[in-house]
């Protein structure tokens, strides 16, 4: 449980940061949509490395390690902003985790990007879920605006 606080810091940061602060990109006459995220990553002692999931909006999209970002398949690259007051930790077996695994959420937002999310904005909730605190998969729900 020593571990458990600072690892998960550490996969938050990997997750989804790029600042302390969300600056607000909403698109002029965006639209908002709602947005779903799935995917997993890799965290050892020296660091997380990347990951991959699909996302509505962006498809199939990977992760470069520590950066916050998610690129999809054509290059366009969508940031978020972790709102850091809001992290909550819980006991194994919180939806959508397993029973043996422990769960971590906290809200985010949407930071722009590049093409087509140059602009983007809105906010979601990232749900985080391992039993080995090396092993992550992660669930991001919420609205953007592009």
């Amino acid at each position: 449980m020593k571990r458990l606080i600072p690892m998960c810091v550490a996969v938050l940061v990997a997750a989804a940061t790029l600042s302390m602060a969300a600056p607000s990109y909403a698109a002029k006459g965006g639209i908002n949509r709602p947005f779903f995220a799935v995917g997993s990553f890799v965290c050892t002692d020296q660091g997380c490395q990347g990951g991959s999931g699909w996302a509505t909006h962006l498809g199939r999209f990977t992760m470069a390690n520590d950066e916050g970002v998610l690129t999809a398949a054509n290059g366009d690259q969508l940031a978020s902003v972790l709102d850091w007051s809001t992290i909550q930790v819980t006991i194994p077996g919180e939806f959508p985790c397993t029973p043996n695994e422990f769960r971590v959420r906290l809200s985010a937002a949407f930071a722009g990007g590049t093409g087509r999310f140059a602009h983007a904005g809105g906010n979601y909730t990232l749900t985080l879920c391992s039993s080995d605190e090396s092993h992550y998969r992660f669930f991001d729900v919420g609205a953007i605006n592009y």
